[in-house]
């Protein structure tokens, strides 16, 4: 096996979308390694205990039915490691755009100031500000990040997927 047939990810998982890919049901899942840009991975069958902000070992396999780069899960596990983190509803309430970008706002009834390099998640900030949106806040070097940006709208569908996926995998006795 080829080094790059192979890919192994230490991270939280930061978005879950389930789709259709050529007729089958597969969950795009984006891994976001502390410090590092984030990765996009497919998995057929999620893990029941899978949240947004939850800390992952995965090993991932390159598809070899596709001409795109696709890695899809072989193994996931829970990451004892890394911190859970739960989304967090929050304000945006100005982004400063100079030799950094800065996002502004308020969390919790307090204020935040936080340096932002990602342009994936520069990308998900609603263009009228204030917004409310979902952050994902991880801890790097003693310093807040913010791992990923969710709609509300993107939010409630992940988590009533993931609630049909335990639900329906409880009633069949799966408790994976």
């Amino acid at each position: 096996m080829k080094e790059d047939d192979e890919k192994e990810l230490t991270g939280y998982i930061t978005m879950i979308e389930p789709r259709v890919y050529r007729g089958l049901l597969e969950y795009r899942v984006r891994i976001t390694p502390p410090g590092k840009p984030s990765q996009t991975i497919y998995m057929r069958e999620p893990p029941t205990w899978i949240r947004i902000g939850i800390p992952v070992k995965v090993k991932a396999i390159k598809s070899k039915q596709t001409k795109e780069h696709r890695y899809i899960v072989d193994e996931i596990s829970f990451d004892e490691h890394l911190t859970i983190t739960k989304p967090v509803k929050v304000v945006i309430e100005e982004v400063s755009k100079g030799i950094a970008t800065i996002i502004s706002g308020k969390r919790n009834g307090a204020f935040f100031s936080i340096t932002v390099d990602d342009e994936e998640i520069l990308s998900k900030i609603p263009k009228n500000l204030p917004a409310e949106v979902y952050c994902i806040f991880i801890e790097i070097g003693g310093e807040k990040r913010i791992a990923s940006i969710l709609t509300e709208r993107e939010y409630s569908i992940i988590t009533k997927t993931l609630r049909i996926i335990k639900n329906f995998r409880e009633s069949l006795g799966d408790k994976r």
